[in-house]
């Protein structure tokens, strides 16, 4: 191996170290200029194709009426929906007994179906309502045997207490369950 390179890149070598630098080249001034002038024409040309494009008011005044005709939609009329409710019901009622009617009236009330539909939605949840049952059943056996032999007399709110109180410890049971372990994806 030799430590020369080849002739042809010496060649080129000497040539570039021959070449006048850029301060040196006259044509470099120009160059400048030529520059700036093709940046304030790049300018130019951006403030040109922006007033090109640029929406007219009228057409604004044509995109905003369209938008308020959307947004101003009126609403379906409710009364028909309601009064062809009230005729099934009635229809309904009809067939059933006098008894029957009433609790239908009153289940059916519109105030009573929001409560009912909140109350399953939060209270009356199966986990809830199985602890409540198996702790009524628990304690209420356990507190009949002890009255029973130790000669005490049966309160009967006792296991309705014992219920609420399985339903309470259910929910928060529940509610503690789906804070730790509900948030995980579940992996397939």
């Amino acid at each position: 191996m030799s430590e020369r390179l080849p002739r042809n890149i010496e060649q080129d070598v000497q040539a570039h170290e021959a070449s006048p630098t850029p301060e040196q080249e006259p044509k470099h001034a120009e160059k400048k200029t030529d520059i700036k002038s093709e940046t304030l024409n790049i300018e130019k040309t951006r403030e040109r194709i922006g007033e090109i494009h640029k929406p007219k008011a009228d057409q604004l005044d044509e995109s905003a009426q369209s938008a308020s005709k959307i947004i101003n939609v009126p609403l379906p009329d409710l009364a028909p929906i309601i009064d062809t409710i009230t005729k099934t019901w009635s229809s309904i009622r009809r067939n059933l007994s006098p008894s029957e009617r009433r609790y239908s009236k009153i289940i059916h009330n519109p105030v009573v179906s929001s409560i009912s539909e909140f109350t399953a939605k939060t209270l009356a949840r199966p986990y809830a309502i199985l602890s409540g049952g198996i702790v009524a059943l628990i304690g209420s056996g356990l507190y009949m045997y002890y009255t029973r032999h130790l000669g005490y007399k049966y309160n009967f709110f006792v296991p309705i207490l014992l219920f609420l109180s399985g339903l309470v410890v259910g929910i928060a049971v529940e509610l503690i369950y789906k804070f730790t372990y509900g948030h995980r994806k579940k992996s397939s």
